[in-house]
């Protein structure tokens, strides 16, 4: 999955069991590689009007299936 500053995606966050806990649309504002983890992106939350980050395994396209 490409993703880019600007695009628009939906996003969920999960418990650490990995239920989801909240979920919505936003933008990508910045996507930082530096992380030993994988990439983290930060995004504005329409749903919230606010910022935050997020594993990009957390993150979908618009129009992507899971499969």
């Amino acid at each position: 999955m490409t993703l880019n500053i600007g695009q628009y995606i939906k996003w969920y966050e999960e418990y650490n069991d990995g239920i989801v806990k909240d979920a919505g649309n936003g933008v990508i504002i910045e996507i930082d590689e530096k992380q030993l983890q994988g990439k983290r992106i930060k995004i504005y939350r329409n749903k919230h009007r606010d910022m935050c980050w997020l594993s990009q395994h957390c993150l979908q396209t618009i129009g992507e299936t899971n499969e």
